[in-house]
């Protein structure tokens, strides 16, 4: 009997092995994610899981027991917390005493009573308390500090609890009531504990100390620049010799750190004004007087015009001839600021008076009420009356002497929006539609403190108004050019050496409103976040690198460099987005991939040898710092895969290889023309060799596939078996 021989169909198989991102925009094959979380291109072609992240508890010697609030990177890293301590190289200086106003107030009472209440004003400091005195223990006395910071606290606290921290360094609950009337907060501490050793206390008295605060100078997310050796927080206005600190030596205030800003006003009485050479010696032998001296010598200060004139005798011409510059010495002023600053040659302030006796002289006056460089400076150790300061002027005697009234001598720094560190200044940008303020603006050569010295030399400080009607969005250098973004433009000043900066306006793609964080420098390419995506700028136009987001858009991005890669925290917005928190795009520049990470950040973000670190509930948290990959869950879904394919074929069996990390674990799903989940089949990595997982899918009109896990995975291919069908069906 011969039967029908069955005609088989055709058979054909295709592996992929190369494994990209991110890809949203539709007709990407298999390979490419339509969505993913925490992949990673370390390990390309393969799809691999990113690294975890952890806690740095000691970043370059810093150990920090406060919530940071600001970092810097560069040679050392530089550490800020909210209470204005620095840190930098395991060393630290308070930058709190810089501030009339104490940020923290303090309350202590010699007690053993596991009870104490204590009432603050906030306005003024000032402390009472109510403790019960009796029954003190025969301990040594010894410091215990109660803190209240709820975003310092242990998991899970009680609401207005405070902690009591001991010298182990652990952190010791205390139940506390709070209460206000009046603007004055009242705390009372019950049920806390104070163990002590006899071997170790031998005398009465145990001192308990309550620390406590609340708004602080340093919170708002302050930005630490580095221009040399020093550290520059904005917009706080403070410098700190940040290779000092490093160095562990003594840190001297307004010596190695203090304020840009001076100010210093005094009493007028004491203070002389006496007319002198450039060395700050005072002129001997000089005639005042409206008629020319009958000596032929010396030096006249002609008074006869309406402003005064000084004029000496040459000799050589037989004749009285102006001296073109004349030098005033200003006497016991005082060159220190109340907390000990110094006035420094070279800086310019303005000099104001008030309350001055009335007939002074009118030239005194112009010359007390204006702006002045400072040209020498002699600063008695010993007595700061006897200090005193040059500066250019003359006066219609050689000497004046004042009794009454107030002098006062102010630096400023102006106010900025952003601000950038380029050819040994600080450069930055101010856009106040209220007051009329569009302008940008260097420091003087070197020196942070100074604005407005305009002497007509090339080191002088310099300022610019501009025109374009729009505010600014973030600031950053690159070739030596600062760069002043708006949402749709770009102000790029060419330095020059002779001080003859210049600027340039170009209509294009800038820094979207609120993601001035987003600018970083990689590789001599600036990347930062429009308002239509992620561009990179090399020096004429950006060019956008964010298409394979497709439709999603974002918001509020901050970014830094980890390695090769251009990572930023963004907030999505809009229906569809990925996620309705914050994500982490990464864009690994060796591939032109992005992948998505769902621990993001916010605030700035730094890098520091290489390593991207963020702040997370105050404290400092290392991308890649973690154990691997163990406890990181990942997942990644495919484009729509279509059933159909050319010539008749679809697809009848997929086979995915996977390498898998002991202890984790991957799952593989499918999803039949845009229905839910079905789970395939699932492995473990309990083997150190590669695992293979196989599905068989249905007929369809297309699918995806959606492979999730935790730990560390590799997939290295998927290949699929396509069958071609007869008569197209």
């Amino acid at each position: 009997m011969n039967l029908p021989r069955l005609k088989t169909r055709p058979l054909s198989t295709q592996t992929t092995t190369v494994f990209r991102g991110l890809e949203r925009r539709p007709g990407a094959g298999i390979g490419w994610w339509l969505d993913e979380r925490n992949l990673s291109a370390d390990r390309t072609p393969v799809m691999s899981v990113r690294q975890a992240r952890g806690v740095a508890e000691n970043v370059d010697g810093n150990q920090i027991d406060a919530r940071i609030v600001a970092m810097c990177g560069g040679d050392r890293m530089v550490v800020l917390d909210v209470m204005g301590k620095m840190w930098c190289g395991g060393h630290s200086v308070d930058l709190g005493s810089l501030y009339e106003t104490p940020v923290e107030y303090f309350w202590r009472s010699e007690c053993s009573e596991a009870q104490a209440t204590v009432t603050v004003d906030p306005a003024s400091g000032s402390t009472t308390d109510d403790s019960e005195m009796g029954g003190l223990l025969s301990v040594e006395s010894k410091t215990v500090e109660f803190r209240y910071d709820q975003a310092w606290q242990e998991p899970d606290p009680l609401q207005d609890q405070w902690l009591m921290r001991s010298d182990s360094g652990t952190w010791q609950a205390a139940a506390t009531e709070v209460t206000t009337e009046g603007g004055v907060t009242t705390w009372t501490f019950t049920d806390f504990d104070i163990t002590v050793s006899a071997d170790n206390f031998l005398t009465d008295g145990f001192t308990v100390t309550f620390r406590f605060w609340g708004e602080t100078v340093f919170q708002n997310n302050p930005k630490i620049l580095r221009m040399g050796t020093y550290a520059l927080i904005w917009p706080n206005r403070i410098w700190v010799n940040a290779v000092k600190l490093a160095s562990g030596q003594e840190m001297v205030q307004f010596e190695d750190y203090g304020l840009m800003d001076l100010s210093i006003s005094v009493l007028a009485s004491g203070v002389s004004l006496t007319l002198c050479d450039i060395d700050g010696n005072p002129m001997q032998g000089v005639v005042v007087s409206a008629t020319e001296p009958q000596t032929q010598s010396g030096k006249w200060l002609d008074t006869s015009g309406d402003k005064p004139v000084l004029r000496e005798w040459s000799v050589a011409q037989t004749m009285w001839v102006t001296i073109a510059s004349t030098y005033i010495k200003v006497a016991g002023l005082g060159v220190r600021a109340p907390e000990g600053e110094l006035l420094r040659a070279g800086d310019t302030v303005k000099l104001s008076t008030s309350n001055f006796p009335a007939g002074t002289d009118d030239a005194v006056l112009s010359c007390l009420n204006s702006s002045q460089y400072i040209i020498k400076v002699h600063a008695d150790e010993i007595d700061d009356a006897a200090s005193w300061f040059v500066i250019e002027g003359l006066l219609p005697d050689d000497e004046y002497q004042f009794d009454s009234g107030t002098l006062s001598i102010d630096r400023t720094v102006p106010q900025m929006d952003y601000v950038t560190e380029a050819q040994n200044r600080i450069w930055g940008c101010r856009y106040d539609e209220s007051n009329g303020i569009n302008e940008i603006y260097a420091s003087k050569l070197g020196d942070f403190r100074n604005w407005e010295v305009f002497q007509g030399l090339s080191t002088d400080s310099w300022r610019a108004s501009r025109g374009t009607a729009a505010p600014f969005t973030g600031a950053a250098t690159l070739d030596g050019h600062p760069l002043f973004f708006r949402e749709e433009s770009l102000e790029k000043v060419f330095p020059s050496s002779a001080g003859a900066h210049q600027i340039a306006t170009y209509d294009l793609e800038g820094v979207q409103e609120g993601s001035a964080d987003s600018l970083v420098v990689i590789e001599d390419r600036l990347y930062y976040k429009s308002r239509q995506g992620v561009m990179v700028y090399a020096g004429t136009m950006p060019q956008r690198i964010s298409e394979p987001f497709g439709d999603w858009q974002f918001s509020e991005a901050t970014a830094a460099r980890h390695g090769r890669k251009y990572c930023v925290s963004m907030t999505p917005n809009g229906t569809g987005d990925p996620s309705p928190t914050r994500v982490c795009a990464v864009y690994d520049l060796a591939t032109g991939d992005w992948h998505l990470e769902d621990e993001a950040w916010e605030g700035r973000a730094i890098t520091w040898e290489d390593k991207l670190y963020y702040i997370k509930d105050g404290q400092i948290v290392q991308m890649g710092g973690g154990d691997g990959c163990q406890g990181v869950s990942w997942w990644a879904e495919s484009q729509p895969i279509s059933h159909e394919l050319p010539e008749h074929k679809w697809i009848t069996y997929l086979r995915l290889r996977f390498k898998l990390e002991l202890g984790a674990a991957a799952r593989v799903y499918i999803s039949y023309d845009g229905g839910p989940w079905l789970r395939k089949g699932s492995i473990h990595g309990n083997r150190l060799h590669s695992q293979e997982l196989g599905i068989w899918p249905r007929r369809c009109d297309h699918f995806r596939l959606r492979i999730e896990g935790c730990g560390g995975c590799e997939l290295h291919s998927i290949s699929y078996r396509m069958e071609r069908s007869e008569g197209g069906h």
